[in-house]
């Protein structure tokens, strides 16, 4: 083959080549505009967040304890127990018995304090007499100085003596009433180490009660809505039955707690037989009707976990903003960060959107609006995390 042939067919393949090129750019520049016009046709409606008043209820958990819990126990040692006369779970008033410790050897040693007492009594009287003759021969010369100071002083000695006979007394009188063991308050035993035949030491605990039998539920609310909580207000608790028992904030921590970043509220409870002490509990604090910016829920898209609405701008661009949501009542979501009430976004159609895509807006009389009545406390399905 001459040179000039093969020349002639490279040209050929080069032009060729060039055509292919060339057609493919023209091609993709007519598709550009269709694809362009794709894109701007999803139609979406606007909305603008639109203040409401909800119910505020605060989400909690925590564990039901005694209101006040007495621990019992012996004031005297080295005695047994005798006699055992409550048991856990009783209800028991204020004053009676719980319990007898063997008092034989107290009474023995009362008996024995009695006669010290009385012995000092005689020496006492013996002492007193002897000071008043003294008295009566003083200036006289049948006595010196330094026998009647001694008449004086045994007085004050004798005195002394039965003084500490009669505290003696007392003490062992003491101890016989110790023997005794007995209900500080009324309310109900919540456990019992005591066995009869087992020897005491005093501050050894018999028992344990629930004075007045009043449990309380103690809520750990977040630092974040402690202060939003509210003395006296309504609370209510999950039994583990799923039964809803009402009680009543009692008081609520000054503090909060550097671990778990949560304060605590005690709250009173009414009895119950599905509630005891220990239980871990779930429950809400209602707190009144509060102010809320929400939206419909057509407007909040989830990815990724997180929550986004498509903020509308010039020229019908979108731009995709995260936003903090709460609570969701009668199809609407509570907004509670992200965007000021002013910002107008795509209501229907958000979740075909992208960043950045460009639509079309329905005319404000089709446009979605957050119109329903604001809900009642009992329309309420949703709670404060």
């Amino acid at each position: 083959m001459s040179a000039f042939k093969k020349i002639l067919i490279v040209v050929v393949i080069v032009a060729i080549a060039g055509g292919a090129v060339l057609w493919r750019k023209h091609r993709m520049a007519a598709q550009q505009p269709a694809q362009e016009s794709s894109r701007a046709s999803i139609t979406v409606t606007a909305g603008v967040p639109q203040t409401r008043q909800w119910p505020l209820t605060i989400a909690a958990t925590g564990s039901v304890e005694a209101w006040q819990l007495a621990t019992i126990g012996a004031e005297i040692s080295g005695v047994r127990i005798a006699e055992i006369d409550a048991d856990v779970g009783d209800h028991v008033k204020k004053g009676q018995v719980l319990a007898r410790l063997a008092d034989e050897t107290i009474h023995a040693a009362l008996d024995q304090q009695r006669a010290n007492v009385e012995k000092a009594k005689a020496a006492l009287d013996q002492a007193v007499g002897n000071s008043k003759r003294a008295q009566m021969l003083k200036g006289t010369g049948a006595l010196s100085d330094q026998q009647y100071t001694d008449y004086m002083t045994a007085e004050q000695s004798a005195r002394a003596d039965y003084n500490v006979a009669k505290a003696a007394q007392a003490t062992q009188e003491l101890n016989l009433g110790y023997a005794t063991i007995i209900a500080p308050a009324d309310g109900v035993i919540a456990s019992r180490s005591a066995a009869v035949g087992a020897m005491v030491q005093a501050g050894t605990a018999l028992f344990t009660l629930i004075n007045e039998g009043r449990l309380e539920w103690r809520a750990a609310v977040t630092e974040k809505d402690i202060g939003l909580v509210k003395p006296d207000a309504a609370v209510t608790v999950m039994t583990l039955q799923n039964t809803a028992v009402t009680g009543k904030i009692r008081l609520i921590s000054p503090t909060i707690d550097a671990a778990t970043r949560d304060g605590l509220v005690y709250v009173s409870l009414p009895e119950n037989d599905q509630i005891k002490q220990g239980m871990f509990l779930k429950g809400t604090i209602e707190n009144g009707m509060h102010d809320i910016m929400a939206l419909p829920e057509a407007a909040v898209v989830i990815q990724n976990g997180y929550s986004y609405v498509f903020t509308l701008g010039d020229g019908g661009k979108v731009a995709k903003v995260r936003v903090e949501t709460g609570r969701r009542m009668e199809n609407l979501v509570e907004i509670r960060g992200g965007i000021t009430p002013d910002v107008s976004v795509a209501v229907k159609g958000a979740g075909f959107l992208n960043d950045g895509d460009t639509v079309k807006v329905m005319p404000s009389d089709g446009a979605e609006t957050v119109a329903p009545p604001a809900p009642t406390p009992a329309d309420a399905t949703g709670e404060r995390p």
